[in-house]
């Protein structure tokens, strides 16, 4: 036998490591530890002897049960090699108690702590499943021991079976599933202790007090039964959020995450979940005969236990407490950072670990065990979820943040001095940090990426995900090149994993996102992979490996595009291939890595862990197989021009701020033709508008805009324009933050086809009686949105011709972006291109908002509106001779 102490930690904190809970003296027998002495443990036993003095003679003079209890315990402590209870024993001693009484769980403690130091930990192993299995028969022996009638001990008996016996065993199964023999075995002593301990308490003074104090009546009932359910429920709470350990949590089916999975750990899970309602049913129905106190507190448990209860009350509470994890890695210093990615990838090397096991044991499971093999499934199911959640949850909270979802909290370490930054800098930062955990999973455990199914699409479909939040992100807040390069490897990755129908739809993603301009041109073939994207849709639309239902969408999706830059040829090809394709049955179908469900209003496209979801395709082709209508039935100009973001609320995929009171204003959403949707009331729709712009998320708010101005048209045309206005301004606007000269040029000619339309409905209205009250006039709201888009290009050429005002910082850091804009334009470098012109961009909203001599200046840089009092002499600054002479950018 060998003593080895061992410090944990550097040799710089050895002094407090001293009175630290990390001081371990372990003993070895063959390698094999069978007992460890932590200061930690003997301060709470020394702390559980001086609370026991007292009621310990109380619970001894209660019968054979609590003796057997006090055996069992002592057993079950010394298996664990627990000798800092005897920690406890001395401080008895000490407060009066007699040695001799000790001896019911000394005795049998010394017992088991030398059946766990023999050679062969199999007895062990044996005797700990044992005594997990046979624990409850200790308070049902107790229970037949005191009962005086049937009736309460029937009642009593069923609610301890169905409530505590049952979650009992299953709790302990499941945990222990795909674990070595040592740690089952832990985790077994582990539940034993925690039953065993329940019943002494219930069986002495604390259980007398419980059953006293339960108040009298109905109404005492109803108050009895709330106050255990919250005593429950605070109860978890604490053990989730103090006992969790780190960066790991209490999956759903209640079992450890299997990160640094250990009896610890399990004790506490085990007390937040069964504990209390041992205690409470023991004490009421079987050692006091309390009638009411047992039914209301198996009522509790029992409410407690629920589906309801579990998603209205544990789930959130989970998911706060994961995003607490994940704010503490991501708002740590450098140095507090490193060790949690450590710790996260050696507990992620655990969780594989693991899952190595459970695979094994599942192919040594023969066809008779069948059941067996799915438990052991589901439990595989639940490390692989538990292993990445941390990933899981700033993938989360990325894509929330992009759509404008951001807790206060959360956003207060981003604050800055010049106020708070945009969205998109905190969504990309969230998804950056999952996205270098996945490479640091990729260089600590090289065997996960070519792991085998379902592993590696489980996986893979993480940083697919990643990948596709961060193209969402993009586009929402006008980075549409960025947008579309996300996208592009969101889709290669899922080509590697042979997601095809995910595949397909991230292309179709990416080809939507610079609606009316054609992929073909050479400057989107030569910039961005546009025209390698739409071949691959084009493909998809006939590709039998892509689901049909997948294929009909696409093909709807991709004619809708093809029309929107006037390749009505192409546009019409692909509304026969969706003609061609019939609606889909609801049902799920396995293809390879991926699960295609179908539900009657929307699609699923599952991979791994995560999913896509979009509205079926419900628009009825048969008029055009009939002959009765051509395509250009199905093309209508009356369609919004860029819907995603609808598509993406109603279908529930975007969780954003004030979505449910935003569906409450929206009804009769099909697809005839189109999309189509009825408002009943705009006033909930301009409400939510209001509240999303404050929050910056103008790009969702302008779908909403141009959805009211199209309805309104003919209905109440005056707000009509006022909706479109606003979503034209949203329009005109993105370009500005696109890189490529003459991609720029293209998105602003797209707006302008909407302008279009803008102006006119405008000059409709100005034909028009004007009715009282309204202003401006419509003429004049026309002639300013004609200035608006016909003078940007002229803006941004007279932008050249300015000179800065004066030598201030601000000004200052424009010339200097505008230096490293030049130069990073020569070099090619478009994430330095990206950053100067960022940095253009706030500089001239500075200029802008400080007014002055420089508001000009950094307006005509910014390619806003010329006033038409102006226009002369800068035109005349423009044809000067003394301006010196160079090739003028329109994206400066």
């Amino acid at each position: 036998m060998r003593v080895n102490l061992r410090f944990t930690g550097t040799p710089d904190f050895v002094e407090k490591t001293l009175v630290n809970a990390d001081l371990a003296v372990r003993v070895r027998q063959d390698g094999a530890m069978v007992a460890a002495f932590r200061p930690g443990r003997v301060l709470w036993w020394t702390l559980v002897g001086l609370l026991a003095v007292e009621p310990y003679p109380a619970v001894l003079r209660a019968g054979p049960g609590a003796l057997a209890c006090l055996a069992a315990l002592g057993l079950a402590l010394g298996l664990l090699g627990c000798l800092a209870a005897l920690a406890g024993g001395a401080v008895m001693v000490a407060g009066g108690v007699p040695f001799a009484d000790l001896s019911w769980w000394t005795i049998p403690l010394l017992a088991g702590w030398v059946i766990g130091a023999l050679p062969s930990s199999l007895g062990q192993v044996r005797i700990a499943r044992t005594l997990c299995v046979l624990a409850p028969i200790v308070p049902i022996a107790a229970l037949w021991a005191h009962s005086r009638s049937w009736v309460p001990t029937l009642i009593t008996l069923l609610i301890m079976y169905v409530l505590l016996i049952r979650p009992h065993l299953g709790l302990v199964g499941v945990t222990a599933a795909g674990l070595t023999r040592w740690h089952r075995a832990q985790i077994w002593l582990g539940a034993v202790i925690w039953l065993l301990g329940a019943a002494l308490l219930a069986l002495g003074p604390a259980g007398a007090w419980f059953v006293r104090s339960w108040p009298p009546g109905v109404p005492g009932f109803v108050l009895g039964t709330l106050c255990v359910a919250a005593a429950m429920l605070v109860t978890k709470f604490v053990y989730l959020l103090v006992g969790r350990g780190s960066l790991a949590k209490v999956t759903l089916i209640k079992a450890p995450a299997g990160l640094r999975l250990n009896r610890d750990r399990f004790s506490g899970l085990y007390a937040a979940e069964l504990g209390l309602g041992w205690f409470c049913v023991t004490a009421a129905g079987v050692f006091h005969d309390d009638l009411s106190a047992l039914i209301g507190s198996g009522l509790a448990v029992a409410l407690f236990a629920t589906p309801y209860a579990e998603r209205r009350i544990e789930v959130p509470i989970r998911h706060t407490i994961d995003r607490l994890d994940a704010a503490h890695y991501l708002f740590s210093v450098r140095l507090r950072r490193e060790q949690l990615r450590l710790a996260w990838s050696d507990d992620l090397g655990r969780a594989l670990a693991a899952m190595r096991r459970i695979r094994i044991s599942i192919g040594l499971l023969g066809h008779e065990r069948r059941r067996k093999a799915q438990q052991l499934e589901r439990v595989w199911l639940v490390h692989a979820d538990s292993a990445l959640q941390l990933v899981a949850v700033m993938a989360d909270e990325s894509e929330k943040t992009a759509l404008g979802d951001v807790d206060d909290t959360l956003w207060l370490p981003f604050e800055r001095a010049e106020g708070r930054p945009p969205l998109l800098d905190v969504a990309l930062k969230w998804a950056d940090e999952a996205l270098s955990l996945l490479d640091l999973a990729d260089s600590e455990h090289p065997s996960l990426p070519a792991a085998k199914e379902p592993l590696r699409s489980t996986y893979a479909a993480y940083r697919c995900y990643l990948h596709s939040v961060r193209g969402l992100a993009n586009r929402l807040h006008g980075r549409h090149e960025e947008s579309v390069m996300a996208y592009w490897t969101a889709a290669r990755l899922y080509r590697d994993i042979g997601a095809v129908n995910a595949e397909a739809m991230a292309l179709t993603n990416l080809t939507t996102i610079f609606p009316g301009i054609d992929p073909g041109r050479p400057t989107a073939r030569r910039t961005l992979p546009l025209a390698e994207a739409e071949a691959e849709v084009l493909r998809a639309t006939t590709d039998e490996r892509v689901h049909p239902e997948v294929r009909r969408e696409i093909a709807a999706t991709a004619a809708l595009m093809h029309a929107s830059y006037g390749d009505r040829r192409t546009a019409g090809e692909l509304v026969r291939r969706a003609a061609a394709i019939p609606p889909a049955r609801p049902g799920t179908t396995a293809m390879g890595v991926e699960k295609i469900v179908i539900s009657a209003d929307t699609l699923q496209i599952r991979v791994g862990r995560h999913h896509l979801r979009l509205p079926r395709n419900h628009v009825d082709y048969g008029p055009l197989l009939r002959g009765e209508v051509p395509e250009a039935h199905f093309l209508s100009d009356s369609l919004l021009s860029n819907s995603w973001i609808l598509q993406e609320i109603i279908t529930g995929r975007a969780h954003v701020p004030g979505r449910g009171r935003l569906m409450r204003g929206i009804t009769g959403i099909t697809q005839a033709n189109g999309l189509s949707v009825e408002i009943p009331d705009t006033r909930v729709i301009e409400d939510w508008i209001q509240r999303t712009e404050q929050r910056g998320s103008f790009a969702m708010s302008a779908q909403f805009h141009e959805l009211l101005g199209l309805m309104l048209r003919p209905l109440d045309p005056y707000p009509a324009a006022g909706h479109l206005i606003a979503a034209l301004d949203h329009l005109q606007s993105v370009h500005f933050a696109i890189i490529d000269d003459e991609l720029r040029g293209a998105a602003r000619g797209s707006a302008e086809a909407f302008a279009e339309l803008v102006i006119d409905h405008l000059a409709t209205l100005a034909t028009q009686p004007l009715p009282p009250g309204v202003e401006p006039e419509p003429g004049d709201l026309a002639a300013h949105v004609v200035r608006t888009v016909k003078s940007r290009a002229l803006a941004e050429l007279l932008g050249e011709t300015v000179p800065a005002q004066g030598g201030d910082p601000l000004m200052r850091r424009e010339q200097e972006a505008r230096t490293r804009y030049r130069d990073a334009r020569a070099a090619g470098d478009h994430d330095l291109l990206r950053q100067a012109r960022e940095e253009l961009e706030h500089c001239w909203g500075e200029l802008i908002e400080l007014g002055g001599p420089g508001a000009e200046y950094a307006a005509l840089r910014a390619g806003l509106p010329v006033e038409r009092e102006r226009m002369p002499a800068l035109l005349a600054q423009l044809a000067s001779p003394g301006r010196p002479r160079h090739r003028v950018s329109t994206a400066e």
